[in-house]
């Protein structure tokens, strides 16, 4: 475990297919006070207190794409560390 961390964040994402299986990503291009980015992510974000994992998914996917969505099943779970804010994050991962 690395040092200094302060709190933790709960996050969902999701791996995002539509019916001809292309794959949604987010394209994620801005310099602010965590430097330069430049990269694609699934969409996704936090869990807020007393949301469940699949009304998280739900609101995001509204919120980040677009739309409505099916989460079909849990892939993984990816626990990481943000040390620039000294946060861990747990990272649940669906295909929806």
């Amino acid at each position: 475990m690395f040092e200094g961390v302060t709190h933790t964040r709960e996050i969902v994402r999701a791996v995002l297919v539509d019916e001809n299986y292309n794959v949604c990503l987010e394209k994620l291009k801005d310099d602010d006070g965590f430097g330069p980015r430049d990269y694609y992510e699934t969409p996704g974000g936090g869990i807020k207190p007393g949301e469940s994992h699949f009304d998280a998914l739900h609101r995001e996917i509204a919120e980040e794409v677009g739309y409505k969505c099916e989460v079909i099943e849990h892939i993984a779970d990816v626990h990481d560390y943000y040390n620039l804010i000294k946060r861990k994050n747990h990272n649940y991962f669906y295909l929806v």
